[in-house]
């Protein structure tokens, strides 16, 4: 007998005193905290549908480590169904923004539900009051998902017969890829999609890290283990709610063995990045180690809190593939599966089905123990690639395989192709995909076709494939009421060589007829004639009817008698490949005579002149809804295939309308009108929109032209404007764009522009201001794909380029010199291999390759860049070397070099060869141009200017900053906290940071970057501490309101602004009781839309970061003007500039004055427009020249387009340029090089060095150096000095133990052959410091002098040494 669990009994007397003096202590004596509450409890109804979502978010009133640790904060949503029955929900941390907190529960019954929700963390256990929510009747929806013996079924009991395909992950450059194609499945009757959730280089994961990943088109920060990715889930939630939609289930993919095998290095389980676990191939303890499976099983709390709700979460499959590269016992892979699954399933009251799958281990004949050990799961799947031609019968063996091993349960095939990426144009691809849906089913029993793995062109099915989808759905579909009573018949093989299968009972029958000899392999294959069976039937007459599945339509029916017992079909019609028939007893079907309720709640929630939008609250039916028809009238003007919604179109404006609503069922069915609703369509609108204003082209290349302009304003709403190039319409965008790129120009033409705006009545404005642009001199095409190693494949090797041996080449966006990745080439076995890019190429053309490496870390390697010429038929005509590099660099050095093809040239081939690959390299941004064109662009923009932060939260950082310039334009700009790239912008100068901490300081700085990828210097940084945590404090209501200006259609307000404990972050604009708009700080809103001499009430609320709101302002009661207003604006005065630096100009005038009101202010430099104010007088103008000088002139304009006369002219001349700036790179040691040492640096002896993380002055991380054996050894930077010019050291040291060491700071100057010329001592140390110490000196650079070192030396070292912010400037 075990004593464990017991206590003896003088300990146990013990153990009870120690209790009773505890309660006996008076109250004052004891720790007691109040315990946490709730706040801000909303719903998102009160009155869901059966099998919709019904979600309750709320805050907190305390805050916490990690949100997403049940054993730190329990969040439960305990739920009471009509029937009396107990539901408990997990809660879950949804958003760093409020409301922070979410339940979700989706009613199967409807009536009355109650829900408490309740929290226990170290404070105790709170409770909220108690909610309810009445949940209606379902839609037109099939409800959840689940396994019934050896089918899946939906709410309603019939079969849910599975017709889908993989959509594994994201596109990488489109984090929407797989929700944009889920609504292209409805069309098709497809149902299913299997969707992976941890992929890295998808857009969903929950935990990778910590580490910021650009995937997906996407710059996604990691925390590490147990902390989830918010941004990601967001997308998740995104993705379900499309498949709800859309009548869509996911097979959500939990784990996959590249989660390991290709991503091991980022994965939130690896011990080097705090997880539990290691891992090498087949060899990892993920299976056992009890810490990563408590992680596990927090993750799947977590999904079920979050995911677990929805009816669109069809299945849960845990592992892509579990034996392949992760591979261990079956003993260890069963008992991990046990765990999860009565995990998930002690959870799971909705019973989502649960399946895992293999790579090979399932395959019939593997001999391999594997599903007959997992016998918790709910169904079974196999992959399986195979070309051989009797592929349909391998199905079948795989499908019997699973029944055998895993009896009772669903079966079918999660992953099918002939390879793993098969191509669209392969002629045998159609058959053998249609075989891969029908094959199965029919001729094993599978519970749905085969899912499809990918094409070349991607996931995305082409519309001509789903056709073959949507014929095997119109066959089985229709029938699956019945299908699900009805057992898997095998007719096996018949005398003429076909085989038959199907379902069949004692009223109907449906089967597939196989011709074996016309396999997919088979061009032209027979035509089956003349053909009979028999099957086993009850004595009865049946209706016959054979469907021809690669049309999609059905013969005539017959009428055939069964006797004695069988149904004898001797009238099978000629076919060829195969057949299906359908065979129903006469008189078994009862019909469906129960009509739908009628639709409820028709409402209008928006409408034009011409029309109406409709919505409603769905019915109920005793089977299913199917369909809704929208009535205006008496008139049938449409149906809605089962959605709520309705667009009534092709209405005469202000003219009354009556609508009604009827529902329909699969029988036809209808149901009574629901409630008439009377609308009346807006009036005419006959006015046009403002013009367009502020024209102008922010950049331009060689053969296009980027336009901008200020948006127009509209009565009702701007829908498009019109592009003119030369008088001729040149493009449309949208009424939202105010943006537009003209392309297909000439080099060096000028072009003139103008813009004019339309509605949808396609009434027009005037033109805008019209601007005339020349187009750039030719600039080279860069010929090679891919040339910043931005895109990859699925195995994280670079699109386009050619790796000669993949082990050692990756994708890494870690270390690069622009946009989001490297090239990688990385190893320390000696391999001699090279990667290279063919493109075509002309025999006495001139073609010039530039590129940039970075030999960060290189232990012997040689790099060798070559430039080949090849001929048609791949021999090297000529192998160029242009250049070779042995050693290290600091930071990406240039290659560049031209060579001419020779005679026959037909290919030109970028060659990057290594010998003897010990190291990590990378490569960034390779051109390879032809003498076509004009010269390279190698200017890089200006640094950004004027960094700033107009507004922040406890973990959100809003930055914004003055736009650069560029000798040809900016395309966007990269953002920086520390030395860390955390995202990027195509050209706003605004950017979030998120997922920041609160109460704690981050250092930001912007570059600026160009389309031939060279990159501006940082701008000067920004520090900007997040605000406290927790706000629950509403900001004051906004005083002061008043109208300064109006027209007849607008009212322009401004008002005082509110105050708040922690910052307001907007305010809402009411027009009486209605919310008419929103600013984000602002203190100014203009009213549009108005009618003219018409009185409105206007009132305004502010509002924090919280979601706190304040009470109302003041109501001002404001008349419209009457119309049009034809006086312009007073000429500006005063124009004066208060201040100005070396490229900016600040400038400040006297306010103009107006009958109506001043709207803005154009300001001039000449006799060019570069920029508008909205109001202010006060206006930076940028982007200018040292010393020199400029002319401005500003003029006022109002809301009716009338400008007044300039302003009198002010001539300013710029200041002188001044230099300056730390000189080191990595200065803060905050980069790594791959290796766990700080990037940039030399190190005579890396093997005592280290970058840590734990230890250091600012940023986050420093220079360690460890040791105990007594090495004399230095590590240094070099940078270009001048002779003569004084140079200032500045750094910091922590020495935490030093026993015995000297430590030497040094600043050394070389001449340009490396030697020194002077070696000056800054400080010395020989002991220990008290946190760290600085260490400053200056010194003159010496004749000669070419480099100046920072040279760290140790004299027999024996301690640890920490070093941080170095800098080194010039004076």
């Amino acid at each position: 007998m075990r004593a464990t669990g017991k206590m003896s009994k003088p300990l146990f007397i013990l153990f009870m005193s120690f209790l009773l003096a505890i309660g006996s202590m008076p109250l004052a004596n004891r720790s007691v905290s109040a315990a946490t509450s709730f706040s801000n409890v909303s719903m998102n109804t009160t009155t869901p549908a059966m099998y919709d979502k019904f979600e309750m978010t709320f805050n907190l009133s305390s805050t916490y480590t990690n949100p997403f640790n049940p054993d730190e904060v329990n969040v439960t949503a305990t739920f009471t169904t009509p029937s009396g029955a107990v539901e408990s929900v997990p809660g879950f941390y949804r958003s760093d923004s409020s409301p922070k907190w979410a339940v979700r529960y989706s009613p199967r019954q409807a009536g009355v539900h109650s829900v408490v929700l309740s929290v226990t963390d170290a404070s105790g256990t709170g409770t909220s009051s108690s909610y309810a929510f009445t949940a209606g009747g379902a839609g037109s929806n099939r409800g959840f998902m689940t396994a019934q013996g050896d089918r899946f079924v939906d709410s309603y009991g019939s079969q849910l017969t599975l017709l889908g395909t993989n959509f594994a992950w994201n596109n990488t450059t489109d984090s929407t890829a797989v929700t944009t194609e889920i609504p292209n499945l409805l069309p098709a009757k497809m149902n299913f999609l299997r969707v992976w959730y941890s992929c890295w280089w998808s857009s969903f994961a929950p935990e990778w890290g910590p580490i910021t990943a650009n995937e997906a088109g996407l710059s996604i920060n990691y925390a590490g283990i147990g902390k989830y990715q918010l941004d990601n889930q967001a997308r998740m939630d995104q993705m379900l709610d499309t498949a709800s939609a859309n009548g869509v289930y996911i097979m959500l993919t939990m784990n996959s063995f590249g989660d390991m095998y290709y991503q091991w290095n980022v994965n939130a389980y690896n011990q080097a990045n705090g997880g539990p676990s290691t891992y090498s191939e087949n060899n990892t303890d993920f299976w056992t180690n009890p810490t990563a499976i408590s992680y596990q099983k927090k993750l799947l709390r977590y999904m079920f809190a979050r995911f677990g709700y929805s009816r669109a979460l069809g299945m849960l499959e845990y592992w892509n593939e579990s034996d392949n590269r992760v591979d261990t016992t079956a003993a260890n892979r069963a008992s991990w599966h046990a765990a999860m699954d009565n995990y998930w399933k002690s959870l799971d009251f909705y019973h989502h089905p649960t399946t895992t799958s293999y790579a090979w281990k399932d395959h019939a004949g593997s001999g391999q123990q594997t599903w007959e050990t997992l016998t918790t799961l709910s169904a079974t799947n196999v992959h399986r690639y195979d070309t051989s031609a009797n592929v349909v019968d391998v199905w079948e063996q795989q499908i019997d395989n699973l029944h055998t091993l895993a009896p009772g349960k669903p079966a079918f095939i999660g992953e099918v192709g002939k390879e793993h990426t098969d191509q669209t144009t392969d002629p045998t691809i159609d058959e053998y995909m249609h075989n891969s849906l029908w094959g199965p089913i029919f001729r094993a029993g599978a519970a749905g076709g085969s899912l499809w793995w990918i094409f070349e062109s991607g996931f995305a099915l082409p519309s001509s494939f789903k056709g073959i989808y949507t014929r095997l759905a119109n066959f089985i579909q229709p029938e699956e009421d019945h299908l699900i009573n009805m057992p898997f018949v095998d007719y096996g093989l018949q005398s003429n060589s076909t085989k038959i299968g199907g379902y069949k009972d004692n009223s109907r029958a449906y089967l597939w007829i196989n011709d074996t000899q016309a396999n997919h392999t088979v061009t032209n294959p027979r035509t089956v004639s003349g053909m009979s069976f028999t099957i086993p039937m009850p004595n009865n007459y049946y209706n016959v009817s054979y469907y021809n599945t690669y049309t999609g339509t059905y013969g005539s029916t017959s009428s055939v008698q069964a006797t004695g017992g069988n149904l004898v079909l001797s009238n099978v019609p000629s076919f060829s490949r195969d057949i299906a028939v359908k065979i129903e007893c006469e008189g078994c079907n009862a019909p469906d005579t129960t009509a739908p309720t009628a639709p409820t709640n028709l409402t209008s929630p928006s409408k034009t002149d011409t029309t109406v939008n409709l919505s409603w609250s769905p019915s109920t039916d005793n089977v299913r809804v199917t369909d809704y028809d929208v009535y205006r009238g008496t008139t049938k003007i449409g149906s809605t295939g089962g959605a709520t919604t309705y667009t009534a179109t092709g209405l005469t404006a202000n003219t009354a309308y009556s609508f009604t609503v009827r529902a329909k069922d699969n029988a036809g069915n209808q149901s009574a009108a629901s409630s008439a609703l009377s609308v009346t369509t807006n009036p005419l609108d006959t006015v046009a929109p403002t013009a367009p204003s502020g024209l102008n082209s922010p950049s331009k290349l060689d053969i296009s032209v980027n336009l901008a302009w200020t948006a127009s304003t509209d009565n009702v709403g701007v829908t498009a404007y019109d592009i003119y190039r030369n008088g001729n319409l040149a493009g449309t965008v949208s009424g939202t764009s105010t943006t537009y790129t003209d392309t297909g120009l000439t080099a060096l033409t000028s072009y003139s522009y103008y813009v004019k705006a339309r509605d949808a009545r396609n009434n027009t404005s005037a033109a805008s201001n019209t601007i005339s642009v020349t187009t750039l001199a030719p600039i080279p095409v860069n010929k090679l794909q891919n040339p910043g190693f931005d895109t990859s494949n699925s195995n994280n090797k670079p699109d386009a380029w050619t790796c000669e041996n993949d082990y050692f080449c990756y994708r890494d966006t870690a270390v690069k010199r622009s946009g989001t990745a490297s090239m990688k080439m990385s190893g320390d076995t000696g391999p001699w291999l090279a990667f290279y890019q063919d493109v075509n190429a002309a025999a006495g053309t001139s073609y010039t390759f530039d590129g940039y490496y970075n030999a960060a870390a290189n232990n012997g390697t040689t790099i060798e860049f070559k430039l080949r010429f090849l001929d048609a038929s791949n021999n090297i005509l000529q192998d160029n070397l242009l250049y070779t590099h042995t050693g290290t660099n600091s930071g990406f050095a240039n290659v560049n070099g031209s060579r001419t093809a020779p005679a026959n040239t037909a290919k030109a081939r970028v060659y990057v060869y290594m010998k003897d690959l010990r190291g990590s390299l990378y490569f960034d941004d390779f051109s390879l141009t032809d003498g076509s064109g004009g010269t390279v662009d190698t200017s890089a923009p200006t640094a950004p200017t004027g960094l700033a932060s107009p507004s922040k939260t406890a973990t959100t950082v809003n930055l914004s900053w003055t736009a650069s310039t560029d000798n040809v334009g900016v395309t966007g700009y990269d953002i920086y906290q520390g030395t860390t790239l955390i995202g990027s912008t195509t050209g706003a100068t605004m950017y979030q940071a998120t997922g920041l901490t609160a109460n704690t300081a981050y250092s930001f700085t912007v570059k600026a970057k160009d389309a031939a990828g060279n990159v501006s210097a940082a701008s000067s940084a920004l520090s900007v501490t997040t605000n406290a945590a927790a706000d629950t404090t509403a900001p004051s209501a906004p005083t002061g309101l008043t109208s300064q200006s109006k027209t007849t259609t607008t009212v322009n307000l401004s008002w005082t602004a509110s105050t708040d404990n922690v910052g307001v972050t907007g305010y809402d604009v009411y027009r009486g009781t209605t919310l008419i708009g929103s600013t984000t700080g602002a203190t100014t809103y203009q009213a549009t839309g108005l009618t003219a001499n018409t009185a409105y009430s206007f009132t305004v609320k502010a509002k924090d970061a919280a979601g706190n709101v304040s009470a109302a302002s003041n109501a001002l009661s404001v008349t419209t003007n009457a119309a049009a207003d034809t006086t312009a604006p007073s000429a500006p005065t005063g124009l004066t500039s208060p201040s100005k630096t070396a490229t900016t100009v600040n400038l400040s005038w006297t306010a103009s004055t107006d009958n109506v009101g001043v709207t803005g202010y154009d300001i001039f430099r000449g006799t060019t427009l570069i920029g508008s104010t909205t109001g202010a007088t006060t206006y930076q103008a940028t982007g200018l020249t040292a010393s020199t000088a400029y002319s401005f002139t500003v003029k006022a304009k109002d809301a009716a387009g009338n400008v007044s006369a300039a302003s009198s002219a002010l001539n300013v001349t710029t200041d002188a340029a001044s230099g300056g700036g730390n000189l080191l790179t990595n200065a803060g040691f905050e980069t790594d090089n791959g290796s766990n040492r700080p990037a940039s640096w030399t190190y005579e002896q890396d093997y005592y060095v280290s970058r840590s993380t734990s230890t250091y002055r600012s940023g986050s991380a420093s220079i360690r150096i460890n040791g105990d054996s007594g090495p004399w050894f230095g590590w240094y930077q070099d940078v270009n000095a001048t002779a003569g010019t004084s140079y200032t050291f500045d750094g910091y040291v922590n020495i935490t133990s030093n026993n015995g060491s000297t430590l030497q700071f040094k600043m050394q100057f070389l001449d340009a052959s490396g030697s020194i010329l002077t070696d000056n001592t800054i400080t010395t140390y020989s002991g220990t410091t008290s946190g760290f110490e600085n260490v400053h000196g200056t010194y003159t650079a010496p004749a000669n002098t070419a480099k100046v070192r920072i040279y760290t030396y140790f004299k027999d070292m024996r301690g640890t040494f920490f070093f941080d912010d170095y800098s080194l400037t010039s004076n």
